[in-house]
């Protein structure tokens, strides 16, 4: 019996991810000491990697607590509740 399937992109712009490890950004030149998203924390994609922005490899991701981040793509997981075990 046939089943109907629908294919998802699961990096599309919307779609939930989770970070697969800790992730740093660098101190900034103002002397900020730099930010860090812990380990699968869940965020929305809201854009693709855009070329035209010097990210042509990078996902922007809306993690919790507002912080949005250029991020690489092997950097973060779809985020598949009930799918993956956390400690």
């Amino acid at each position: 019996m046939p089943i109907k399937v629908k294919e998802t992109n699961l990096f599309a712009n919307g779609q939930l991810v989770a970070s697969t490890t800790d992730i740093y950004s660098a101190p900034g030149i103002d002397g900020d000491e730099g930010r860090r998203i812990a380990g699968g924390t869940v965020g929305l994609i809201l854009s693709g990697p855009r070329p035209d922005m010097g990210f042509p490899s990078h996902y922007q991701v809306q993690f919790m607590e507002n912080v949005v981040w250029w991020v690489m793509a092997g950097e973060i997981e779809p985020h598949l509740p009930g799918m993956r075990e956390y400690p």
